[in-house]
């Protein structure tokens, strides 16, 4: 019996060793993959970390790029031939910067647009032959190097590169070319009216342009529409004559509202003060009144009818493009030129409705708003 006893104490021993070191074996795995999980994640978060360091280092490039394009008197540019900086080693040539990202790790960046990473793709966009300087594509090559010894090139030991990225992108020169000289600019004839109330003034210009054979206009007061050296109504031949967007902007629907400075779906979601020199694009319909006025300037682009209310008080002065109808009731001021491709409506009441030709507002329209602007996001390249 005392040995039965005895082998039973020897078995429960046993047993508790057993689970001891299982527990411990448990306890060691468990702290063995924190510890992994751990490392995995720091890597992690630093690889995702200078990635997005590496990105912003290529997407300086860019924006350089374009400034430097921007910047350029002679327009459009036909060669990208910048002066060689400070930064361009033996045997490089184009945009090229090194700068610190990180004092503590001695993290340094650079990027590099070559004159092979900038092409005239003018020809292939259809905008003109190649070599024109319409359209560019522009690649950026982002450097993050460890600049252990700053007299060395970036790539020679002991400095090391750590990562690199490369971007892409496209400019273009945004072409703001009204078909005609005009303080409307309509499809067709037979669908614009100046009402009483209405005013149009062709100042060195006609005051409505139509495509030829497409009727009269209807004009209630003839001495409500003037103008100077022109034809009160002219008419553009059909084959000359065209007012979609490609032809007017150079660039198409999709590319105009890439552009745009404020990209809005209606009236109601601008923002409560407009640019005085930018690009507006509403995609739907636009209605303007006295609590919400059409005040500003620039470029005004809208995807449906534009109505200005009567007593909105609005005022605009630039450029306005209409997909489809527009109506304007008094008191309004549109200063620049306006081009229709619906129906056109100007009536007041007490008060003017005015549409005004304004050649040295266009002409600083061209120059301030007709420069290169990026018509794509910035893509990664290999």
């Amino acid at each position: 019996m005392k040995r039965l006893f005895s082998q039973m104490r020897g078995a429960r021993g046993s047993a508790m060793l057993m689970v001891l070191i299982a527990a411990v074996c448990v306890s060691l795995l468990i702290a063995l993959g924190y510890s992994v999980i751990r490392d995995s994640i720091v890597s992690t978060k630093g690889e995702l970390s200078m990635r997005g360091q590496v990105y912003q280092v290529a997407a300086s490039g860019i924006f350089e790029t374009v400034s430097w394009f921007r910047s350029r008197r002679q327009q459009p540019v036909k060669v990208f031939n910048p002066k060689p900086s400070a930064d361009v080693r033996p045997g490089e040539q184009g945009i090229v910067r090194n700068f610190m990202v990180s004092e503590s790790s001695n993290l340094w960046g650079r990027y590099v647009v070559s004159p092979e990473f900038v092409e005239d793709i003018s020809d292939l966009r259809g905008r003109g032959k190649k070599g024109s300087g319409i359209v560019w594509r522009i690649r950026s090559q982002g450097i993050l190097y460890s600049n252990a010894n700053p007299a060395l090139p970036y790539n020679q030991a002991p400095n090391k590169v750590i990562h690199r990225f490369a971007l892409s992108t496209e400019i273009q020169r945004l072409n703001i070319n009204p078909p005609a000289a005009s303080a409307i600019i309509a499809e067709r004839g037979d669908q614009v009216e100046i009402l009483e109330g209405g005013r149009l003034r062709g100042y060195e210009s006609a005051g409505i342009t139509v495509r030829q054979g497409t009727g009269k206009p209807i004009i209630t007061i003839p001495k409500e529409v003037t103008s100077q050296g022109s034809n009160v109504v002219q008419t553009g031949s059909p084959t000359m004559f065209s007012l979609e967007v490609t032809d007017v902007f150079g660039v198409t629907w999709r590319e105009l509202k890439e552009v745009a400075d404020v990209l809005v779906d209606d009236v109601a979601t601008l923002p409560a003060d407009l640019p005085h020199m930018g690009i507006i694009f509403i995609e739907g319909n636009a209605v303007f009144t006295q609590k919400r006025p059409l005040n500003g300037g620039g470029v005004l682009i809208v995807g449906g009818d534009l109505q200005i209310a009567a007593n909105s008080n609005s005022s605009f002065s630039g450029l306005i493009y209409v997909k489809n109808n527009l109506a304007v009731d008094a008191p309004a001021l549109i200063s620049g030129t306006v081009i229709v491709q619906g129906s056109v409506r100007l009536q007041g009441v007490g008060d003017f409705a005015e549409i005004q030709y304004n050649k040295d507002l266009l002409s600083h329209l061209k120059q301030r708003l007709g420069q290169y602007r990026q018509t794509q996001p910035l893509i990664k390249v290999k």
